[in-house]
């Protein structure tokens, strides 16, 4: 076995042990390129004093570089300023102030500057190590409100700003944790924080992230920052000098920006280490570093060039995106070529697309825009700014790439995380009759989700405003938690059995055009519906390019995609649900003892116990617990359906079986009421025949049996069966009673 890697004083695990911090060979070089273009940028400041903010450590390996390559080197010739150091470590702050002490107290020691030797003697220059987050540090300097102790460390602060500023927070910026980190940045802008020339530096990784392209999140933190930059500080401009890319324990970047008074700043001259560099293009080698000349988002040059390869969800999506703007495009012709609608020729055809920042459904609708329907108006939304900046770019290049006329308007926006909802409700009344919901960038939806649906608000929205005498197509994609499918696609299921409950809502009837699935980072689910005024005799989704359907994805895990979606399939049980084979004997054997007549019973597909079950119980009614997918497909099958909110004949069923995959809290929610009628019911009840009662949930815990025990007051509890699925632990619990 492996020895457990070390850890640093700071708590970090060094890796094959070549990462030490504070002096790792990478992070010096960095450091080196960054304190010269810091020393370069504020060589014209006039100013006898350098604040500086850094994320240190006790090495204080980024202080001495800025006092090496002149980074406090003022117009007077003379190295002065404060250097603050947050850091949440009392510990390493203590260490960080004897380590400044010994550094400015050494008499003899004399450091390299840009310009001359200088004696470190001369130097006044504060190390400052703050006992607090960079995050609680900034709010402070922003509002003076948090910790009052701060204030004893920062007495010379009187409304300063910051020449430099170095966020090296080696994390990721996607995170919870990474929210706090983009909270830092807004806080520099939005306060002033930043000097006008002043130089920021933001080093991130991309540790547990799914970046749709190669350098993806480089251009999320370059159109934020600019951003912010445009909101706040409108008389500066902000560039990006370098972006360096390389490796310490994962994939890093450093990214340094230049803020200046609308003066671009000339590029970096590379004096440093000239030894080992490899020059290519824009971008430079050093010391395993790749070092990008200033940083330009371009996403769709950048897709096909060799920097930014697409991940295989954007392959999916390009896909899904293709075969969307087809439907739509035959939907249209079909309804041009009917006579019915000649006065609708000069009308404004209206679409809304809820996109990630790529655009690949939007594009494609505006590559084949031209339809001979007249006017186009393409709406497409957002979830943040920074996303709108980077797909603002994506559509402009596709119109230039179809020569665009007045025919097609085009509009980006973004709903800042309020949710499409209540962008459509201040948006004012339109009738989208063609729109694409891309809910990829969200949480996994549940089964449970999934199940209700047709409650979602943004499709009701979208249903409640369509002009059905127009083709009405939506698409909708979502990430999928299969871990609680019924069987294989069951998702697919409720969400076509939910759109088309909403659409009977709303007066229409649903088709199914499309669908795809497939498993990219998480499981994803595409399906593209067409809609129908119900007076219609059809809905007819008209013929499909065939080069379009003899395409192959087979290099996407688990790709299925399917043109027509039939409901009463053979169902095929999922992993989780064959699961249900293992606790086959315990319940034959439980419920054989009893001699049950009757049983109701649960099961996620009713695929697996219910076939055994049936050869040994005369009478079972199946309880689909409010799934109406589950109950239609009993149906079908002939099977007898109880409903969950009515406990008649229950003083009649001699076993009860709840196969559940939930936890203990979700059993008392969906089944305690249920539970408690069987149980009360069997109480009064008495024919000289035990009872019995099988129960199956999450338990990872010695207490949860107990828990489980009081649903069965007087039973006495029979046999426990654990079993692991898909990385959890369920446990079989059977109580008995005799009357």
């Amino acid at each position: 076995m492996a020895a457990e890697p070390k850890k640093t004083k700071s708590g970090r695990k060094a890796v094959n042990g070549s990462y030490t911090v504070g002096t790792h060979a990478t992070k010096a070089c960095v450091n080196e390129v960054l304190a010269d273009l810091v020393a370069k940028v504020c060589s014209s400041i006039i100013k006898s004093d350098r604040w500086v903010l850094v994320l240190e450590t006790e090495a204080l390996q980024t202080v001495q570089t800025l006092i090496k390559y002149g980074a406090f080197n003022t117009n007077a010739g003379q190295f002065c300023g404060y250097a603050l150091v947050p850091n949440p470590d009392e510990k390493e702050c203590l260490g960080i102030k004897a380590k400044a002490k010994s550094l400015l107290e050494s008499q003899n020691q004399t450091i390299s500057s840009s310009k001359e030797e200088i004696d470190l003697s001369s130097v006044r220059l504060n190390v400052l190590p703050i006992p607090t987050s960079s995050h609680d540090l900034l709010r402070y300097l922003a509002d003076r409100t948090g910790d009052s102790k701060l204030e004893e460390f920062l007495t010379n602060w009187d409304g300063n700003a910051f020449e430099f500023c170095w966020l090296d927070y080696c994390g990721t910026l996607n995170s919870r944790a990474g929210r706090h980190r983009r909270d830092d940045i807004k806080i520099l802008f939005q306060n002033l924080l930043l000097k006008i020339p002043s130089v920021l530096a933001v080093t991130f990784s991309i540790r547990g992230s799914s970046p749709w392209y190669t350098h993806e999140l480089v251009d999320d933190l370059v159109a934020n920052v600019q951003s912010l930059a445009h909101k706040y500080m409108q008389s500066a401009t902000v560039e990006v000098e370098f972006v360096a890319s390389y490796s310490i324990s994962g994939p890093m970047y450093t990214v340094a920006f230049v803020i200046q008074e609308s003066i671009k700043v000339r590029p970096i001259e590379h004096g440093v280490g000239d030894d080992g560099v490899r020059e290519g293009g824009n971008f430079f080698q050093k010391d395993n570093i790749t070092f990008f000349k200033g940083w330009k988002i371009s996403l769709p040059n950048g897709l096909s060039g060799e920097i930014r390869t697409p991940c295989k969800l954007l392959h999916m999506l390009n896909r899904v995106g293709k075969i969307f703007a087809e439907i739509v495009s035959t939907k249209m012709v079909l309804h041009k070529e009917s006579k019915m609608h000649a006065h609708e020729e000069n009308a404004t055809f209206q679409i809304l697309t809820l996109e990630s920042k790529l655009c690949p459904v939007a594009c494609a609708m505006i590559a084949r825009h031209r339809l001979g329907y007249g006017k186009v108006h393409l709406t497409t939304v957002f979830k943040t700014a920074e996303k709108r900046v980077l797909g603002n770019e994506m559509l402009c290049t596709a119109q230039k790439r179809i020569n665009s006329d007045e025919n097609l308007l085009v509009d980006a926006f973004s709903h800042e995380s309020r949710g499409l909802a209540d962008f459509l409700k201040h948006h004012g009344k339109i009738d989208y009759n063609v729109s694409w919901l891309g809910y990829e960038g969200n949480r996994a939806v549940t089964s449970r989700d999934l199940i209700h649906c047709y409650q979602w608000e943004d499709l009701n929205l979208l249903l409640s405003s369509v002009q059905t005498s127009r083709p009405t197509v939506v698409g909708v994609l979502i990430n999928v938690d299969v871990n609680k499918s019924c069987w294989i696609h069951s998702e697919v299921d409720w969400l076509t059995h939910g759109v088309r409950r909403a659409s009977e809502k709303h007066g229409m009837i649903c088709r199914v055009q499309y669908v795809a699935t497939c498993i990219v980072g998480s499981p994803r689910l595409a399906v593209i519906f067409s809609f129908a005024d119900k007076s219609l005799e059809s809905n007819d989704g008209g013929n499909i390019s065939s080069s379009l359907k003899g395409e192959s994805y087979e290099h996407l895990s688990n790709w299925y995609e399917a043109w027509e979606w039939d409901e009463h399939r053979v169902k095929v049980p999922t992993p989780a649900t064959e699961m249900f084979n293992l606790l086959v004997p315990s319940l034959k054997s439980c419920i054989s003892s009893v001699g049950a007549d009757t049983l109701t019973l649960y099961e996620h597909g009713f695929l697996v116990v219910l076939p055994v079950l049936r050869k040994i119980v005369n009478n079972i009614l199946c309880c689909s617990n409010g799934d109406d997918v589950q109950t239609e497909e009993l149906m079908y099958r002939g099977e007898a359906v109880r409903d969950i909110s009515t406990h008649e004949s229950l003083t009649k069923t001699d076993a009860l079986v709840l196969l559940t995959l939930g936890g203990v809290s979700q059993f008392t929610k969906e089944w305690g009421t249920f539970v408690q009628a069987w149980v009360v019911g069997n109480g009064t009840y008495s024919n000289g025949k035990q009872r019995v009662a099988a129960v199956l949930m999450e338990s990872g815990r010695e207490a949860d049996s107990g828990q489980v025990q009081s649903f069965f007051p007087g039973f006495e509890l029979l046999e426990t069966k654990k079993l692991w699925c898909t990385s959890r632990q369920l446990c079989l619990f059977v109580f008995t009673i005799r009357h």
